[in-house]
């Protein structure tokens, strides 16, 4: 079966559902009425209404349908967002339906009644609607602790300069003449107080709270890249959020920083392209194991602004996303399983379980946090190690090698070459 053949089901499919949940009386159903003309026609043209109810665990069904099956955005808005509007998208094509519908009236759900040309149409019309062909937006979130040496720009985001931030990656409607890449908000007409990014990480996507969880994943991938010593090594420098959305102008929020405030910029250089290009690829993707990985990093990105012991719960639900347990298989078998293949014997069975149950002292109830729990301490009396530590270490190798195949290395100490001289042996 063709990748086109395939798709037209998938409407067709998704159609049958929809109709399935719609019917003229319901007893627990969701009751809505609307005026209707044409597809497309203005409001003045529709003069015809109509009540129709959803019942809701159909309705459920179609949803969770469409959302698991169609574009990758829709898995990252609420369940109610995608509801809206695929109900939305009935009302404005019920006219497909009218002749065999409107007047008639009839117990059965409409796909029992309706007939399979209208059904035929209005999966034409789902594969043609906002719903699956969303315009994009281009939302920019102003970055204060990395610098960029060379631009980055795919499909899905862009990472570039203030200086890079023009008319290549701008959207139809927005001017460049309006634009004012060195600042934040980007735009001359802004009289307010203004912040002066270091970078620019644009996401293109239809929807703003997609695009925010494609930001945490890329962003985690940042972290990732970072030398483990000045990961989590932060400073009192000033820094600030927020984000812009280009469309036909400029809609701004301000809001925290997109990153902690480091002690030393993430430099971005022609060597990260290689693994930025492997994130685009991932963040367009319909495939379970590209999700995981995105979800591991979206937790990765989570846990970065954290200290130590509010971190390490997090790291575990990055290990959790990364090697989701399967049918019969629990947490500590997967997660062990898992660290084993990546990264063979470089920590021991005995090692990783002890981990696990200090994890488990935290997230069941055993202790409030990590140094609470006397697992923290037979550890360190174990392994001489900080458990955390390590865990952190764990995750990081095992996200590089799961998600980027070792593509994504990470950078040298900022200082490598002061250490080196004043420190022989260290890294």
């Amino acid at each position: 079966m063709t990748e086109r053949s395939t798709s037209k089901r998938l409407y067709r499919e998704a159609i049958e559902l929809l109709l399935a949940a719609v019917y003229w009386q319901g007893g627990d159903g969701l009751r809505t009425g609307f005026l209707f003309g044409r597809p497309g026609a203005r409001p003045f043209e529709r003069r015809m209404g109509v009540e129709i109810t959803y019942r809701q665990k159909e309705l459920v069904r179609a949803v969770l349908f469409v959302r698991r099956h169609g574009p990758p955005y829709l898995r990252m808005i609420s369940l109610d967002d995608v509801r809206t509007a695929l109900t939305g998208f009935l009302s404005e094509n019920y006219w497909y339906l009218a002749d065999e519908t409107f007047g008639h009236r009839f117990e059965c759900s409409f796909a029992e009644h309706v007939s399979e040309a209208p059904k035929h149409a209005l999966a034409l019309a789902l594969e043609r609607s906002k719903l699956f062909q969303p315009s994009q937006l281009t939302t920019l979130f102003p970055l204060v602790t990395v610098t960029v040496q060379r631009d980055f720009d795919s499909n899905s985001f862009f990472i570039v300069r203030p200086s890079g931030l023009d008319h290549r990656r701008l959207p139809d409607g927005v001017s460049q003449r309006r634009l004012k890449p060195d600042q934040f908000p980007p735009t001359k007409e802004w009289q307010g107080a203004i912040h002066a990014p270091s970078a620019w990480l644009g996401i293109r996507s239809p929807a703003l709270l997609a695009a925010k969880k494609m930001r945490s994943a890329i962003l985690g991938a940042f972290a990732l890249v970072q030398h483990p010593k000045e990961r989590y090594l932060f400073t009192g420098r000033k820094t600030f959020g927020g984000y812009c959305i280009l469309n036909d102008g400029f809609t701004t929020s301000f809001g925290g920083a997109h990153t902690p405030p480091l002690g030393d910029n993430i430099i971005v250089t022609d060597a990260d392209h290689p693994w930025l290009a492997i994130l685009d690829k991932k963040l367009a993707s319909n495939d379970n194991q590209d999700r995981r990985h995105l979800k591991a990093l979206e937790y990765f990105y989570r846990a970065w602004p954290y200290q130590p012991a509010e971190r390490f719960p997090v790291l575990f639900m990055a290990l959790d996303a990364l090697f989701e347990a399967g049918a019969g298989e629990g947490v500590t078998r997967s997660v062990m399983k898992g660290v084993a293949a990546l990264l063979g014997n470089e920590y021991s069975d005995e090692q990783l379980r002890l981990l696990i149950e200090l994890r488990g002292s935290v997230i069941h109830g055993g202790a409030p946090d990590v140094y609470d729990s006397r697992k923290y301490g037979r550890y360190w009396d174990t392994y001489a190690a900080d458990p955390i530590r390590d865990l952190e270490l764990i995750t990081a190798a095992c996200l590089r090698r799961a998600a980027f195949d070792d593509l994504l290395v990470e950078h040298p100490h900022t200082h490598a070459a002061l250490i080196a001289k004043h420190m022989p042996g260290m890294n």
